[in-house]
C-alpha cells in the first residue's frame, strides 16, 4: 500500500505519528540512560516524560509548521497548475499526407508540457467518423465503409511529427508547452 495514502488517512496518519513518538522517546532514553551510571532507563524514561512545554513555545512551533506548509501547498499548486493554451482548443485537426486527421492534447504533469494525443485519420467519405485500423483494413466508426491500408498510405508517426512543428512554428510563444517527438 502507498505510505502517502496511508498517512493520509485521518486515523492511520495518528496511529503512525503516536509510535513514531514512542520509537523516539525510547531512543532519546536509551541514549541519556546509557551515558548516566545513577540513572536507571525507567528513571530517563521518566524525565523524557515528564518534560514541561511552555504553551507559547508549542503554540510557536505549530503557527510556524502552518506557514511553511501553507506556502510549500501554494508553490505546488502553482506547479502543477495547467496553463491554458490556444493551441490545445484551436488546434486539433489539419489535412496532413491527403487526409484529414484529428487529435488531442492532453497535459503531462510530470514534463509540464502538453503531449498530442488520439492521433486519429477522419473518414474520406462521410468527412465525420474516425478510421480505425482492424488486421489490414481501416474501419469508419461512422459511415462503416472499409479501406485496405495500402490504399491511404500514411505513416502516423510523420504526421504526428509534422503537428508538433506546425504546432511550435504557429504558437511560438507557447512552445516549452509543446512535446517533442518519441
Amino acid at each position: 500500500m502507498n505510505i502517502k495514502k496511508i498517512w493520509r488517512d485521518p486515523v492511520w496518519s495518528k496511529v503512525i505519528a503516536g509510535v513514531l513518538l514512542m520509537v523516539i522517546t525510547a531512543i532519546v532514553s536509551v541514549i541519556r540512560s546509557s551515558y548516566s551510571e545513577t540513572e536507571s532507563f525507567m528513571d530517563v524514561l521518566n524525565t523524557v516524560l515528564g518534560v514541561k512545554i511552555n504553551l507559547w513555545l508549542a503554540l510557536a512551533v505549530v503557527l510556524i509548521v502552518w506557514i511553511v506548509v501553507s506556502i510549500v501547498k501554494q508553490k505546488k499548486n502553482k506547479k502543477n497548475s495547467i496553463p491554458q493554451v490556444p493551441f490545445v482548443n484551436g488546434f486539433t485537426e489539419g489535412d496532413y499526407q491527403r487526409m484529414k486527421w484529428k487529435w488531442r492534447w492532453k497535459w503531462n504533469k510530470s514534463l509540464n508540457i502538453y503531449d498530442l494525443t488520439d492521433l486519429n485519420l477522419v473518414c474520406p467519405l462521410c468527412n465525420e467518423g474516425v478510421l480505425t485500423i482492424g488486421y489490414m483494413n481501416y474501419r469508419c466508426g461512422k459511415c462503416g465503409v472499409e479501406i485496405n491500408y495500402r490504399e491511404l498510405n500514411v505513416n502516423h508517426d510523420a504526421v504526428k511529427t509534422q503537428i508538433l512543428e506546425d504546432a511550435k512554428r504557429n504558437y511560438s510563444s507557447y512552445e516549452d508547452f509543446i512535446g517533442e517527438v518519441n
